[in-house]
């Protein structure tokens, strides 16, 4: 009897005593298990914590500082084809699509810079992240580049016949278009819009308005009616000799520009020096004519660059015989796979050679290009026309600057 009470003592303690069997952590049930904070409760908590998280970092990438999540930039001479550029940038589109809009924006924006629709121009274009290896592409139309682009000996026929033609298209808007066609990720629509609100919201009344040009179907279809392959003149870009550096630029500038590199400046601000500014003005800028040429810069997410310049006599008028137009698109990017690569779009060879020389010496974009420049760079066309502006954006590892020439008025647009 007290064996039996005993063990029913032992199976059924008082109230308050602790067990210290070792088979009571496997036994079911029991008081205080309500309390527990069970592995849902932790999901649940896990999971609100990775939304926020997730929401934070999306707020930050959309409307965050600039400089923490660089996505891409424009840099041109008027904000707001800047602004184009960008808009296009976000909306998906590459830095070709971006440089199209921005571009035809220029057209309606800046004509006291020769940016119209039948302007001639130069443009590289580098997909540096898939082809870093290989050359960027040189296009060019009009006179850029082209001795015989005004009908001297030497001149392509097939250019001379597209360029005489009376019922042309304007030579702007066909190589753009031509150029979209290849290298375009947005509709041919979508990067007109823009320039089109931007003509009418100043209202302007120019004859060569970019409200005239046609906005339906796509690029191909246009370059169908308007042969644009018999406008371009599009290869791989030639390297010019630059030590520690590849560098690539418009066949005007091309001289100017090795000249430059192969004489950096000491300082972080180095003055145009004597040397460098009597071989530009003795003709290192290859005899080209001078000219005030209107230029852009762009670099998308997708580690594409683009440099374009353009410039022409307006109206749908021919360029003159003679030398080719002095535009200076640009491409500088040191030996390093994720070092500093430079997209510049100069207004002409020695403004170029000027901020090149200061960036190959360590200067930052605005600085180089706000810098004092050597009277070849900073002349810009006769009769007491605009100075030759620069615009530049820079590109080291994902670290994005970009800085548009005051003397033009541009400001950079970044997202």
């Amino acid at each position: 009897m007290a064996a039996a009470a005993l063990s029913e003592s032992n199976d059924h303690p008082p109230p308050g005593a602790v067990e210290l069997r070792e088979d009571v952590p496997l036994q079911g049930g029991g008081e205080g298990r309500a309390g527990c904070a069970g592995p849902r409760l932790i999901a649940a908590a896990f999971a609100a914590l990775s939304v926020a998280v997730a929401l934070a970092l999306l707020t930050q990438i959309y409307y965050g500082d600039y400089e923490v999540v660089p996505h891409g930039s424009v840099s041109a001479s008027v904000p707001a084809c800047s602004s184009c550029g960008a808009h296009v940038l976000r909306a998906g589109g590459g830095a070709l699509d971006a440089a199209v809009a921005a571009a035809l924006c220029l057209a309606a924006a800046a004509p006291h810079r020769l940016a119209a629709l039948d302007a001639s121009g130069s443009l590289l274009y580098w997909d540096y992240r898939r082809e870093h290896e290989a050359a960027p592409t040189l296009a060019e139309w009009g006179a850029a580049g082209a001795a015989g682009a005004g009908g001297a000996a030497g001149e392509d026929p097939a250019v001379r016949a597209w360029d005489t033609d009376p019922a042309r298209p304007p030579r702007l808007l066909a190589a753009l278009a031509a150029l979209h066609a290849q290298l375009g990720l947005l509709p041919w629509s979508r990067l007109l819009q823009p320039a089109i609100d931007y003509a009418e919201s100043v209202g302007t009344n120019a004859p060569t308005s970019v409200t005239e040009a046609p906005g339906g179907g796509a690029a191909p279809e246009l370059c169908a009616v308007w042969r644009c392959a018999a406008l371009l003149r599009a290869g791989p870009a030639p390297s010019l000799p630059a030590p520690g550096w590849r560098a690539y630029s418009g066949t005007a500038a091309a001289p100017a520009l090795r000249l430059a590199l192969a004489r950096p400046g000491p300082g972080p601000r180095p003055g145009p020096g004597p040397a460098l500014s009597a071989g530009l003005l003795a003709g290192g800028a290859g005899g080209a004519r001078t000219a005030v040429a209107t230029g852009l810069a762009v670099a998308d997410p997708r580690g594409a660059y683009v440099a374009l310049v353009t410039a022409g006599a307006g109206g749908w008028r021919r360029d003159p015989a003679g030398p080719a137009l002095d535009l200076a698109p640009a491409l500088i990017a040191d030996q390093l796979v994720c070092g500093s690569r430079y997209v510049i779009g100069a207004g002409s060879s020695a403004a170029l050679a000027d901020t090149a020389r200061a960036l190959a010496a360590g200067a930052s974009p605005a600085a180089a290009v706000e810098a004092a420049r050597s009277p070849a760079g900073g002349a810009g066309g006769a009769g007491g026309a605009p100075e030759a502006a620069v615009n530049v954006v820079l590109q080291r590892g994902d670290a994005l600057a970009a800085h548009a020439d005051s003397r033009a008025g541009g400001l950079a647009a970044r997202f």
